[in-house]
């Protein structure tokens, strides 16, 4: 696929197959994420994949958090009948990757910077190979469930998290509306 479709065609999957995805193919995604720009080189990314029980554990987790503010009373969320069926089980996808970086106090922002950067570039690459991803904020909400549940060493920080799957074929991408370029942008 040349690049301008991988961007048109990225979107955020919320539902997959069941069909599992390659280790091969989840270290090749790996690898194209590790190509991004770092600050100093320092390449402060820890890929961790997981699968299986412990993919299910988070996703129950996920599913608890949001239903915890769901049910909270005089708070407002605005959140679509699509997410809330998307939270019952992470849309089916089989594998969640997640990527930590160590705790300290140098270049710290540059370092989540640099994390967000790869983050992208593996998710182009799922695209590239005709996988879904879908990036996913609330696993930050609920790391410290994430870092029991994955027995992650104390000195690492969850920075960023996505799903990875083959898209079902029932799934619809959900058309949204991007701002006009003159609204972002200014020359000077």
């Amino acid at each position: 696929m040349d690049f301008q479709s991988v961007i048109d065609k990225r979107c955020s999957t919320r539902l997959y197959d069941k069909r599992p995805v390659s280790k091969n193919t989840i270290i090749n995604i790996i690898k194209d994420g590790c190509k991004a720009p770092s600050t100093n080189n320092n390449q402060p990314w820890n890929f961790v994949i997981v699968k299986g029980e412990k993919r299910d554990l988070i996703a129950q987790a996920a599913k608890k958090y949001l239903n915890r503010h769901l049910n909270k009373k005089n708070k407002k969320i605005n959140i679509s009948k699509n997410a809330i069926d998307f939270y019952q089980n992470l849309g089916d996808a089989p594998v969640i990757i997640l990527i930590y970086m160590k705790k300290q106090e140098n270049y710290k922002h540059a370092q989540k910077l640099s994390i967000a950067a790869a983050t992208l570039n593996a998710i182009l690459s799922a695209t590239n190979r005709g996988l879904g991803t879908c990036w996913i904020g609330t696993f930050n909400s609920i790391n410290r469930s994430i870092n029991k549940i994955i027995n992650i060493d104390k000195d690492k920080e969850l920075v960023s998290g996505f799903i990875l799957g083959y898209p079902s074929n029932d799934f619809k991408p959900i058309k949204k509306d991007k701002k006009n370029i003159s609204e972002i942008t200014t020359f000077v």
